[in-house]
């Protein structure tokens, strides 16, 4: 939608990459003040108004009478254009991610220990769909069709966590119940075996800065290599995929629960390519 009355420059991208991202770190934000400040019940009740807010301001749409600068640079311009019409529904769908990976963490499922593999999942589906937006849907569907079908995906999507959260709290309220019906210490045993304690893990300042300023190298890479491949081979669109694609991959590997290749052989590939990338 933006394409046409910006051109593809990199400029144009790198900002909206660095919008999607500040409102993805917003989301996590989000997920982390609500699964720890707030009960099962109260969690399950805000995140179900929150998920239905984007339906307010779907489909989503170019604002009328929305023109870029001519004058001055129009990023601001293109900050202003995407929160209006994307940062509602994308703030929502970001959350989803650490939220209910949480959530499935609390749960009696034998694979609860280890929910970062659906960060994986999400991960994949990000990367399938950014293959088939150029390949698949662009050719065949025009803008109007294509916001109307991803508002009807929205509500699919919507559906589906309105389903998780009340199978969330129905779980949590039976447990609940479960705790209260112990008359004996047996039965306290078993209780305890079957559900994993919550343990919290007090993380230092300085280790939390540490992670944050580790996660802008990944981010700068991505950006710094998007730039150089539309600025210096060619202004091609599609050539915005490939660092993003692998940016993406990186994240499917690291949080796979078996991760192909070994970490072993990454680390000794990765000895072998930079002195040679470096120069």
């Amino acid at each position: 939608m933006l394409l046409p009355r910006l051109g593809g420059t990199p400029a144009i991208w790198n900002t909206a990459v660095v919008f999607y991202q500040f409102l993805l770190l917003l989301g996590y934000l989000y997920a982390h003040i609500v699964n720890t400040r707030l009960s099962a019940g109260s969690q399950v009740f805000l995140h179900a108004i929150v998920v239905l807010l984007p339906l307010v301001v779907l489909p989503i749409a170019l604002p009328v009478g929305w023109v870029p600068p001519t004058t001055s640079t129009p990023l601001f311009w293109v900050l202003q254009v995407l929160f209006v019409m994307v940062g509602i529904p994308f703030f929502v769908v970001s959350t989803t991610s650490p939220l209910l990976q949480s959530w499935f963490a609390r749960t009696y499922y034998q694979t609860d220990r280890d929910p970062y593999f659906l960060y994986a999942a999400s991960n994949t589906g990000s990367l399938l769909a950014l293959l088939a937006y150029p390949f698949l849907v662009q050719p065949h569907l025009s803008l109007p069709m294509q916001s109307l079908v991803w508002t009807l995906g929205y509500g699919i999507f919507a559906v589906l966590v309105l389903f998780l959260t009340v199978d969330f709290w129905r779980e949590k309220k039976q447990r609940s119940l479960e705790y209260r019906g112990l008359v004996s210490e047996r039965q306290q045993n078993i209780q305890s075996d079957a559900i994993a304690p919550e343990v919290n893990v007090s993380i230092g300042t300085q280790q939390r800065l540490r992670w944050i300023l580790l996660a802008f190298v990944p981010s700068s890479l991505m950006l710094s290599v998007t730039t150089y491949l539309v600025t210096n081979i060619a202004p091609l669109p599609l050539f915005w995929m490939i660092p993003l694609m692998l940016y993406l991959l990186t994240f499917m590997w690291a949080f796979s629960r078996v991760p192909l290749p070994p970490w072993k052989v990454i680390g000794g590939g990765l000895t072998i390519l930079l002195p040679v990338v470096l120069p």
